[in-house]
């Protein structure tokens, strides 16, 4: 009864984690990363704020399932080098500010995550959190860019096949 499923690593400790996230939680965490992003597109944005929509990026890729990252890779790959773009810019000129070109990407991607949230339940969401605190699972944060020329480089090989 109380057995694991195939790919998971604890039971959820309660009926609450294993519903979706709450209308009031999930407004929360989605209006944080639009806020996020709205500062970094106006110029007004800071490191907090380019961690903050990264980190929802991330949340984002490791919510999803094989079939969604093989369709949106491109966007994820395109908003995480805007988005360490701009942490790196802002860095060395204190301005954090997203560019135009990163905008529909990053956008996608909280679309994306929206979504998640909608129906993502909470020990999912959890685990997702916890996939970029825990460096036992290897690299904390995963490198998009890179993924997508494997997939790019995987594709390319079956289709020369």
């Amino acid at each position: 009864m109380n057995e694991l499923k195939p790919g998971r690593k604890t039971l959820p400790s309660s009926a609450e984690r294993l519903l979706p996230i709450s209308p009031v939680k999930a407004r929360h965490f989605a209006l944080k990363a639009h806020l996020a992003l709205a500062s970094l597109r106006q110029g007004f944005g800071n490191v907090s704020a380019a961690g903050e929509v990264l980190k929802t990026l991330y949340i984002a890729y490791h919510s999803s399932d094989a079939k969604v990252v093989r369709l949106l890779i491109d966007d994820f790959a395109t908003a995480e080098e805007g988005l360490k773009m701009t942490i790196g810019t802002g860095a060395e000129t204190g301005s954090y500010t997203l560019e135009k070109g990163y905008w529909s990407a990053v956008g996608s991607v909280l679309a994306l995550h929206d979504q998640q949230l909608d129906s993502l339940p909470l020990h999912r969401h959890e685990a997702a959190h916890a996939e970029l605190r825990d460096p036992a699972n290897g690299p904390a944060l995963p490198n998009l860019v890179l993924l997508r020329r494997d997939l790019l480089d995987n594709i390319a090989v079956q289709s020369a096949e």
